[in-house]
């Protein structure tokens, strides 16, 4: 898959903050980078955060989407329930970053 410079370098920001996650407050888990055929030059990403607030252990699913032009937008709260969520995860295909080539 091509993406754009600014893609990439919003991708690296990203897995960056990701890795200061999880040095100060949780873990990272079940992160997958993908794309979606409604959406083909878009990056979508999804993980799952671990951590503990107020004494309990928590996991937030997180779907995040960076356009071609390296917007990131937190698309967690887009769908209106988890049929919802789960359903257009089923759309999407794992992206190998060894695929991934930077082009315009």
């Amino acid at each position: 898959m091509t993406i754009t410079q600014l893609q990439q370098n919003q991708l690296t920001n990203l897995l960056a903050n990701l890795q200061k996650f999880e040095e100060k407050y949780g873990k990272i888990t079940n992160l997958i980078i993908m794309s979606n055929p409604i959406e083909p030059k878009a990056l979508f990403i999804r993980y799952e955060k671990n951590f503990v607030s107020d004494g309990e252990q928590k996991v937030d699913m997180v779907i995040l989407k960076i356009d071609t032009n390296g917007s990131l937008y937190n698309m967690s709260n887009e769908f209106g329930n988890m049929y919802a969520r789960y359903a257009f995860l089923g759309e999407c295909t794992p992206i190998d970053l060894q695929n991934l080539r930077v082009g315009i």
